[in-house]
């Protein structure tokens, strides 16, 4: 752990947590829930340090405490991992989970926050990082976009889509029979990352995976299986893959409260999108049971062959106990076009590079590959 702690003349201190702080930060995730008509929680319970290996090989969870009673008023996870930067492996940032509790907004703990960062991002692992706010969060965009003294540069780099597919209705249109889809195995996992990661090549951010490191159950690929890999097969090669990466163990996504409005209304709305093929919605208080389909990857970014993957995946876990499965992909990626026409709710929000000056000559280099995040590590 990096030493730095600083104190500075107000009644905070910035510093990294540790693990007698784990109950006070997911208790601050409970109480910070995604705003929006139907307010999310991200809990990550038993432990956030146990949830956080996926993020990357380096995560510091950074906090600012009060003096006085040593209570956290709020935090943000610095992430390093390697992904592809203009078709090589490089180390690239991430920033995630930014919380601040109610009572403590309003008093210039960004700006501190962002400067204890900046003495963090001393240590030169990275150049720039990556971000993604959500769409109708405008306390973050005037905070953090609008250019303010103390904070980074953010440059915007396009819309990050979310899908949550709900698996319990069976997809309209061709069911692609002819493609033989296969699972993965011991035996055959090395061939299928290998084809991930020459297709992560092609897109810009992409993760690059190691298949030792999966099959000998890495923290970076907690409960991940190699059976939960599909992957589609012609003339001999791998022209697809998709795994299904259940994360409901050590990460929860919780329906917190709705806006009175859909509250009183939401026995009709369920009702209407019963007719309508949409997703019902949840009671309040209720665990959103999911899986991330993740690892996607997809020779020509052909539609047909991820419809194909998506719709076997859901077809086997349909009737498992869960109701959606989580989709990621910017807006870019004609992947995209296979989920036209599924029950599904979407999520839009927006991705950004965040740097100081050294990481200017960095950003300004990236070329036009299409960006891939992968969902379940964001």
């Amino acid at each position: 752990m990096l030493n730095i702690t600083i104190h500075n003349m107000s009644k905070f201190l910035f510093d990294i947590a540790g693990e007698d702080d784990d109950a006070s930060l997911r208790e601050i995730l409970k109480e910070t829930p995604m705003n929006g008509t139907m307010r999310v929680s991200l809990l990550r319970d038993p432990s956030i340090f146990h949830s956080i290996g996926v993020l990357g090989r380096f995560n510091q969870v950074i906090i600012a405490k009060e003096k006085e009673r040593g209570s956290i008023a709020g935090f943000g996870i610095r992430t390093v991992r390697e992904a592809f930067v203009n078709g090589e492996v490089q180390q690239i940032g991430y920033l995630s989970s930014l919380r601040i509790r109610q009572q403590f907004r309003g008093l210039s703990l960004l700006a501190r926050g962002y400067n204890y960062l900046k003495k963090l991002h001393e240590d030169q692992k990275t150049d720039i990082y990556l971000t993604t706010i959500v769409d109708g969060n405008t306390l973050a965009l005037r905070n953090l976009v609008g250019g303010r003294a103390g904070i980074p540069r953010y440059r915007e780099i396009g819309k990050y889509l979310i899908f949550a597919l709900d698996i319990t209705k069976r997809f309209k249109g061709d069911q692609h029979k002819e493609m033989e889809i296969n699972r993965g195995s011991r035996e055959n996992i090395h061939e299928i990352i290998q084809f991930v990661n020459e297709s992560n090549a092609a897109r810009q951010f992409a993760p690059y995976y190691r298949s030792e490191e999966i099959i000998l159950k890495s923290p970076l690929y907690r409960d991940l299986q190699v059976e939960d890999f599909y992957f589609v097969r012609s003339k001999g090669s791998i022209k697809g893959v998709l795994a299904k990466w259940d994360q409901s163990a050590f990460k929860q996504i919780v329906v917190s409260k709705y806006k009175r409005p859909v509250y009183l209304l939401r026995p009709i709305i369920n009702t209407l999108s019963h007719l309508a093929r949409y997703p019902s919605l949840p009671k309040e208080g209720q665990e959103i049971r999911s899986f991330y389909a993740g690892f996607i990857a997809v020779k020509d970014n052909s539609p047909a062959i991820f419809s194909a993957l998506l719709r076997q995946m859901c077809k086997d876990n349909r009737g498992n106990g869960y109701t959606y499965v989580l989709v990621g992909l910017h807006s870019q990626d004609r992947l995209a076009e296979a989920l036209k026409g599924c029950s599904c709710i979407r999520y839009d929000s927006r991705l950004y590079a965040v740097y100081w000056e050294d990481g200017k000559t960095f950003f300004d280099s990236l070329d036009d590959r299409p960006p891939y995040l992968e969902l379940s590590t964001l």
